[in-house]
Formats: C-alpha cells, structure tokens, sequence
C-alpha cells in the first residue's frame, strides 16, 4: 500500500533557500514521486545541507523515512533511487541531495545529532 500521508518537516532556513534557488517545484515533485515508489513513507524532512569539503554553498538535503524495517539490498531502495534520476534534472541535482532510509534508522540519528 502507498502512503498517501505523512508528515513533511520544512526547517526554516531550508523553506528560504529553497525559494531563492526556485527549487520548490522540484522537491515537490521529488516528494510526489517518492510517494508513488515508496509504500510506506512515515516521514519526510528538508533541511539545510552544509558543503564543508567543497566550499560551497548551503544545498538542500531530502530524507524520506521508510516505515518498513531494513533489507539488505531493498529491490524499492533500488527502485526509488534509478527513478529519482528522471526526476531531478543537472540543476536540482548541483544543489538537492534525496536519500531514503528505514524509519528504525531515525532512532538512532536522534540520539547522535
């Protein structure tokens, strides 16, 4: 079954960043087909993504939080990360990062942030 909802996390400053580099759409439609490939999505978070190593500046980090438990090589891992190709173009690419984990795995990134 997909999800049809679940909760989405905007931090602040990731909302303005998004806006200046007109990237609302985009991530809109990364969530839209996160939702179409992912059967049970508990979460989903957008915040600023820092980029130490490669002085630049501030992107955009997506994480969709899975409700299933982890598998080992995930045929819906595999499926959700060679469809999000078609949905980000080279500029969404320069400045989103999208990641999907197991929701079991937010426990422990919690208790480490």
């Amino acid at each position: 079954m997909i999800a049809t909802e679940f909760p989405v996390s905007v931090q602040p400053e990731a909302a303005v960043r998004m806006a200046e580099l007109g990237l609302q759409e985009d991530v809109d439609k990364i969530i839209e087909y996160s939702r179409s490939v992912v059967p049970n999505i508990r979460l989903v978070e957008i915040e600023i993504r820092l980029y130490y190593e490669e002085q630049r500046d501030r992107g955009i980090s997506v994480t969709i939080w899975n409700g299933a438990p982890y598998v080992r090589k995930d045929p819906i891992y595999r499926q959700w990360l060679a469809g999000l190709s078609r949905v980000m173009s080279n500029y969404v690419s320069d400045w989103v990062v999208a990641d999907l984990y197991p929701h079991e795995g937010r426990q422990w990134t919690e208790g480490n942030s």
